[in-house]
């Protein structure tokens, strides 16, 4: 059957036409099973999503009816996760008819591969009273997280929340959140997401005296909380990456430490063979113009395991980030993996120094929860 005559269906003027229209849509409608059963069972038709809902009280109808529709334009690797923002929102309210409520979105024309749909939208930051979603085509939630699980370059369980770093087409990296059995609270709770580029001159000017970029959400912003599961897809900045803060209000809190792409370690090992160390410790250093590098000639896998700290006192404290000036030092800590790496049996990294005069460098490595392994303090004049 051909869908009933959208444009009699107005919510807001509950005309004659209106109402023999949304009764024809319900005839058809329920000859068909729906995709999605919720408190409004959902159907899906020639690109119309239809709600329904029986013995609906007029409080039921409270808040808006909505869905976020992914195109397939953006069901890229990996596992078909979308971009974060690439998907399209559409809203309506519901009518009541006979003791029921009932809906009608009309969706774009273009494919889609999966829809959220939802209850309940309101207020500056959007919640709702429940989700679900739905795969026409690509993979499922499910399928997705199993992905992520099994090929993300990092994966953090913080608190409840699974946390991915995974990088999508032209090496663009973003953070997954995940949670089975997701509340009402996980869903309205500001994440805080901080981060700090391994250049702060890479952040915007209104950035830089703070050292990162702020970008605390609501998972509303990201992602929805379908079938109870919480789920949201954040973009991040395209320069390197040394920290990511997260976490969600006073639940939970943790640090992630992307890996940069591998660094072409053997100039680096060249300019320094021959050359007198500034310092020698289980690691030597060296400075080369602005960078200092940390160079092992015998290095196992063992040796390099341990983070390194990474402590910069500047000649003037004023020079830091706010948030650092109390503590009178820049603090770059980093595993070997993200500045460096082993290759020919040696160990070698390469850090960048920031621009300002510094007058005290102090590092070596450490575990947490244990202590110090080794240390070093360098007197700088520059």
């Amino acid at each position: 059957n051909a869908i009933v005559n959208l444009a009699a269906l107005d919510g807001a003027r509950m005309t004659p036409e209106a109402v023999a229209a949304y009764r024809e849509l319900y005839d058809q409608t329920r000859t068909t099973p729906p995709i999605i059963r919720a408190p409004y069972d959902v159907y899906f038709q020639e690109q119309t999503l239809t709600f329904i809902r029986e013995n609906c009280q007029p409080g039921e109808r409270k808040g808006r009816l909505g869905v976020k529709a992914y195109p397939a334009a953006t069901n890229r690797p990996p596992r078909g996760l979308p971009v974060a923002g690439d998907y399209a929102e559409f809203y309506n309210l519901g009518v009541g008819l006979d003791g029921r409520c009932l809906g009608v979105i009309r969706l774009p024309d273009y494919p889609i591969t999966q829809i959220i749909v939802g209850q309940g939208y309101s207020g500056k930051e959007k919640y709702a009273e429940w989700e679900e979603w739905y795969s026409f085509a690509g993979p499922d939630l499910e399928e997705i997280v199993a992905g992520l699980r099994d090929n993300s370059r990092q994966t953090a369980r913080r608190g409840d929340f699974e946390v991915f770093l995974e990088s999508g087409d032209g090496g663009k990296q973003r953070l997954i959140y995940y949670k089975d059995g997701c509340s009402r609270r996980d869903y309205q709770t500001r994440f805080q997401l901080h981060i700090y580029p391994v250049e702060p001159a890479a952040l915007p000017p209104e950035r830089r005296e703070y050292g990162f970029a702020n970008q605390d959400f609501f998972l509303s912003r990201y992602g929805g909380w379908p079938g109870g599961e919480c789920f949201a897809v954040v973009p991040l900045p395209n320069y390197p990456i040394a920290e990511i803060h997260t976490g969600q209000a006073d639940l939970w809190a943790g640090t992630l430490y992307p890996a940069a792409n591998p660094p072409d370690l053997r100039p680096a090992d060249a300019a320094v063979s021959g050359v007198e160390p500034e310092a020698r410790s289980f690691f030597d250093l060296y400075r080369q113009g602005k960078e200092l590098i940390y160079r092992r000639e015998s290095c196992t896998e063992g040796d390099a395991a341990a983070r390194f700290f990474l402590h910069i006192v500047p000649v003037d404290a004023a020079d830091l980030p706010l948030e650092r000036r109390e503590h009178g030092f820049a603090n770059r800590d980093f595993p070997l993996a993200r500045q460096g790496g082993r290759f020919d049996g040696k160990c070698l990294a390469a850090v960048s120094l920031p621009d300002y005069p510094i007058a005290e460098i102090r590092t070596g490595q450490y575990i947490p929860g244990q202590g110090q392994l080794w240390a070093v303090e360098l007197s700088v004049t520059r």
